[in-house]
């Protein structure tokens, strides 16, 4: 379990103890230890303990993946809840998600100004808010941020198909340029070429901007 899914569920396990009306020694002492085992690992002997001593019927597990969900060819899916700027999303599990391989301008980075074309990349991206989608890892899932390294396909895309990713809308459209950190790469070689295209077009901020992506 990612960290930022362990903090999640932590938080959601606190929420619902303390909406309860009545508190015992007992409760208070299995929150506590509730809240560790799940920031540090679960098992089912928790699960009994919090259906035992709680008189919660939850299924924590569940819980735990929030609107979430990875099928067995380690698709997921989830819903984009509200976004960050053009790159960087939140979804409705608590997980904050940066887009593999792509750099929109910044409009959110303290101490700088906002760059040009970054709230269009910021609204292109907004497009998909509530939406349901489906998120695909490459080699490294989480950067030391703590955030979710994915790639952004629309519900019913082919997640074998780049191109159909939200990641490579944003490079095909001038919304971003690619950006890749190893080991993270697999689908570099499609990219450059979605954005030499773009840039040939002059697509959004290669037309745009004097200076795209303060290159």
């Amino acid at each position: 379990m990612s960290s930022s899914r362990k903090k999640f569920a932590a938080s959601q396990l606190l929420k619902t103890f303390f909406s309860k009306s009545s508190w015992t020694p007992k409760k208070i002492a299995v929150t506590v230890v509730a809240v560790v085992v799940l920031l540090f690992g679960s098992n089912p002997e928790v699960q009994e303990a919090l259906d035992v001593f709680t008189g919660l019927s939850k299924d924590w597990t569940e819980l735990v993946s929030a609107g979430s969900k990875t099928s067995t060819d380690g698709v997921e899916t989830g819903t984009i809840e509200w976004v960050v700027d053009g790159d960087t999303v939140k979804l409705a599990d608590g997980r904050t998600v940066r887009l593999l391989y792509v750099d929109t301008p910044e409009t959110k980075k303290p101490a700088t100004p906002i760059q040009c074309y970054g709230p269009e990349a910021t609204a292109f991206t907004k497009a998909f808010t509530g939406a349901p989608v489906q998120l695909v890892a490459d080699q490294e899932g989480e950067d030391r941020y703590d955030r979710a390294l994915r790639v952004v396909f629309p519900q019913g895309a082919d997640t074998t198909d780049i191109s159909q990713s939200v990641n490579a809308k944003l490079v095909q459209n001038g919304f971003a340029r690619v950006k890749i950190y190893a080991p993270n790469d697999k689908f570099e070689d499609e990219l450059r070429v979605i954005e030499d295209q773009a840039k040939r077009d002059r697509q959004g901020a290669w037309r745009a901007c004097e200076n795209p992506f303060e290159e």
